[in-house]
């Protein structure tokens, strides 16, 4: 297992392991937000989602920026960052969409947004949001 680590390790970029990181850190902001909006404060689980997603795309700004792509904030960046989050959204509702209507398991959905919108996501970043 060690050896399968060390070799996936080599094969992905020091950027993209960053930036699984800090998705998966967002994913558990945004579950966390949503959970304490609604039990704690009874809003609507749409607006706790939304607010939610807020919160979490700007904390993954803010950490991708700086940490996994060693970059300055800037209007520029801050505005083509935000773009490419909607479009991910996008994105992911189109995904979700599609399962539905095409009969598939909504677990099968959710598993497909989350396979194809992180690799759209990063490399829009990589070579759209941060050059």
């Amino acid at each position: 297992m060690q050896r399968f680590i060390a070799q996936l390790f080599e094969v992905l970029s020091p950027s993209l392991i960053k930036f699984i990181l800090i998705g998966g850190l967002a994913v558990l902001m945004h579950f966390l937000i949503v959970i304490a909006l609604f039990e704690n404060w009874v809003i609507s689980s749409a607006l706790a989602n939304a607010i939610a997603f807020v919160l979490a795309t700007v904390f993954s700004n803010i950490a991708n920026t700086y940490w996994s792509f060693q970059s300055a904030m800037s209007r520029r960046v801050f505005v083509r960052f935000w773009l490419v989050a909607l479009l991910g959204l996008t994105v992911a509702v189109a995904i979700s969409s599609a399962a539905d209507w095409f009969g598939l398991h909504y677990l099968i959905g959710t598993a497909l947004v989350v396979m194809i919108t992180p690799i759209i996501s990063y490399n829009l970043h990589k070579h759209w949001t941060y050059q």
